[in-house]
């Protein structure tokens, strides 16, 4: 092979090849067989003095670590099974030099103990609370493998995500922007609030509590949000619906926390700033009949009063 042909190979398996591995949803006995030959026999490259040229054109890609990345692409895919793992201490025992070859059998079994204890503790989450802020975590995290990889395929996902599921993953995107994770993936939150579809009907089947939090994190989801109540209200053809817009309002302003902790403070000041911001937004954007419009800021009122009170 050329410098050309070499190099051409060096960045399909670590900019295509290795991407691939971490989000596949299936295996195959070749697939394993082959990626792990491949980072074999890059590996070996590293010796060259060639690849010195190489690390300057891109440092972040070290040739001599491509048989370990390949590895390490595989066993993180959570989907990579304890079946494929046989596939690949296989392949590692063939393609693997001797005097690594134990580490990385070592290296797969202290995964599939991980996997292990990690499908147990799904099977206790079931029951749990939590179960749906954990759910929303791993897609937080898959959405930042995305991100990582190529940025300019995340809106993408994130819209394929929102089609699926009858609107299952629409909430778990909704509820990673309650995470207090998602400030640390500010990108990839930002992208979920921006991309999201919503209606109404979703938003009423979101945990309140979540939902005030993200409304009070994001602004661009607070923005679209508001906007849905607006046009919600607009399009009403009764009074009842107008109360059922208003009760919702409610719903989420009165939300609080599972348990009684300093965010119960927290809570105030959401409830102060959002109320007020949601009371000029409605104001200025709704076009309804006077009637309705004073209708629902007294619905408002009246459960503002009740929850002052209350």
């Amino acid at each position: 092979m050329n410098e050309v042909e070499i190099f051409n190979r060096i960045h399909h398996f670590f900019l295509k090849q290795l991407p691939q591995a971490k989000l596949a949803k299936t295996f195959t006995k070749d697939a394993i067989f082959h990626i792990i030959k491949e980072g074999s026999e890059l590996s070996h490259l590293g010796e060259m003095d060639l690849m010195l040229y190489m690390r300057d054109l891109d440092p972040q890609i070290i040739v001599e670590n491509a048989l370990q990345e390949a590895v390490a692409s595989l066993l993180d895919n959570l989907r990579f099974s304890k079946e494929h793992s046989e596939h690949l201490k296989q392949a590692v025992k063939l393609h693997a030099p001797e005097k690594d070859a134990q580490s990385y059998l070592e290296l797969i079994e202290r995964r599939n103990v991980t996997r292990d204890d990690y499908l147990y503790a799904c099977t206790l989450l079931q029951e749990s609370d939590y179960k749906d802020c954990v759910k929303a975590y791993l897609m937080l995290n898959q959405l930042v493998l995305v991100h990582r990889i190529n940025p300019s395929k995340l809106e993408a996902h994130i819209k394929y995500l929102s089609l699926r599921s009858g609107g299952k993953e629409r909430m778990k995107l909704l509820r990673i922007l309650s995470l207090e994770s998602s400030r640390l993936h500010f990108q990839v939150a930002l992208q979920i609030a921006d991309s999201v579809s919503l209606d109404f009907d979703l938003l009423s089947k979101l945990n309140a509590w979540s939902l005030l939090r993200s409304l009070n994190e994001w602004q661009v989801f607070r923005l679209k949000v508001f906007n849905l109540l607006s046009r919600q209200c607009s399009e009403a053809d009764s009074l009842q619906e107008i109360k059922q817009v208003a009760a919702f309002i409610l719903s989420v302003l009165h939300a609080k926390p599972d348990k009684k902790t300093t965010q119960e403070v927290e809570n105030e000041n959401i409830f102060e700033d959002l109320f007020a911001e949601l009371l000029r937004s409605l104001d200025s954007n709704i076009n309804i009949s006077n009637f309705y419009k004073s209708e629902l800021f007294n619905y408002l009122h009246d459960g503002l009063v009740k929850r002052t009170h209350g």
